[in-house]
């Protein structure tokens, strides 16, 4: 497997990224776009494959969006048959991966689930799995149709039900009880502090989450 990214130029061969970290530095140096204002404004998409020249296949990808104003973006892109796992197991793939970007907000949720969210409202952080930074944002809105875990400098909040129309249920209840909108963060991060470990409660997800699976419904 190696990470690439697109080529410059319309049927360029894809570039490997370094593995040596001076060069990967050069590459995302090189990246940064510095028109139109912006003095370090990148866009940098890479894409995991087993043959880097094989673009017939959806790939996993990491995009990165930063110095575009006050809001930097980063964004994993799973495949359909990654092996996530049980909600519990996902959830702790998702506090990883805060661990290490520190966000003042994270979403876990489907590309079909963001769909169905759009144009119901101002973004807030509906979802499968979500992190919310308390040293960004104060603490939301409660309602029966998530959980909320404390950890660190923030909360995880977890729904009850992982489909679409729970996802979209969600936001319409967090966008009724005045949920923080996801563009209403500080112009400068205060980064939070997220400890090693899962948070309390976690390994009680896989039989308080409804996700499809034979017998797994939330509690009444």
């Amino acid at each position: 497997m190696q990470w690439v990214t697109a080529p410059d130029d319309i049927g360029g061969e894809p570039v490997p990224i370094p593995v040596d970290p001076g060069a990967l530095v050069e590459m995302i140096d090189a990246s940064f776009d510095r028109s139109l204002g912006f003095r370090n404004r990148t866009l940098l998409s890479l894409f995991l494959r087993d043959d880097p020249s094989d673009e017939s296949r959806t790939d996993p990808s990491l995009s990165i969006g930063v110095g575009s104003g006050s809001t930097n973006n980063i964004s994993l892109r799973l495949t359909d048959d990654f092996p996530l796992g049980s909600p519990a197991e996902a959830a702790r793939l998702f506090v990883d991966l805060v661990r290490i970007w520190q966000p003042d907000l994270a979403r876990f949720s489907t590309i079909s689930a963001i769909k169905a969210t759009m144009g119901k409202g101002h973004v807030n952080h509906a979802g499968y799995l979500a992190w919310v930074s308390a040293t960004a944002y104060g603490p939301e809105p409660e309602t029966d149709r998530e959980l909320v875990l404390p950890h660190g400098e923030g909360w995880v909040y977890v729904a009850r039900e992982w489909t679409d129309q729970g996802v979209v249920a969600l936001f319409e209840d967090l966008a009724r009880g005045g949920a923080h909108r996801v563009s209403a963060r500080p112009d400068v991060q205060n980064p939070p502090h997220i400890p090693d470990g899962y948070p309390a409660g976690l390994e009680e997800l896989d039989r308080l989450v409804s996700w499809g699976e034979p017998g797994s419904t939330p509690p009444d």
